[in-house]
This record gives C-alpha cells, sequence and structure tokens, in this order.
C-alpha cells in the first residue's frame, strides 16, 4: 500500500491476521509461541526477533520484506 507522499503504509499484525481468518491463539499455535507474544506484537508492546518476523511471514504467506507495522508509528 503507498501514501500519497509515496511512503509505504505499513499493516499491522492483528490486521493481517484477521484477512487470514485467524485467532490469535490460532496465530500463536502455527507461530510456535504464547498467545500473549502475538497479543504484545498486536498492541506495539513487542517486536518481534528477526526470526519471528520470519515466521511470521511464513505463516502468512507474505514476502520477508513485506512491510508490518511492530511500532505505533503515529506516537513516534
Amino acid at each position: 500500500m503507498m501514501l500519497s507522499s509515496g511512503q509505504l503504509n505499513k499493516i499491522s499484525l492483528k490486521v493481517l491476521r484477521y484477512r487470514k481468518g485467524l485467532a490469535q491463539g490460532e496465530l500463536a499455535d502455527l507461530l510456535g509461541v504464547k498467545q500473549a507474544t502475538v497479543s504484545h506484537i498486536e498492541t506495539f508492546r513487542m517486536t518481534p526477533s528477526p526470526k519471528l518476523h520470519k515466521k511470521i511471514c511464513e505463516v502468512l504467506e507474505l514476502s520477508e520484506n513485506f512491510p508490518i507495522a511492530y511500532s505505533d508509528e503515529k506516537k513516534n
């Protein structure tokens, strides 16, 4: 997705998960993590490791460089 300024608009993990029809617990199971971990990532309290990011992209069938929002950039 592109913003009018030409910058990439990052999509949150929560939106991507909804698009796949997955509950937090289901995604957590597929990733091999606890549901709390998915919750923390979705609420911008945690940034996944590069290894977990790669697994997220695999599970959600995204390219590894897909721009996922892992922080609330509006607050920055």
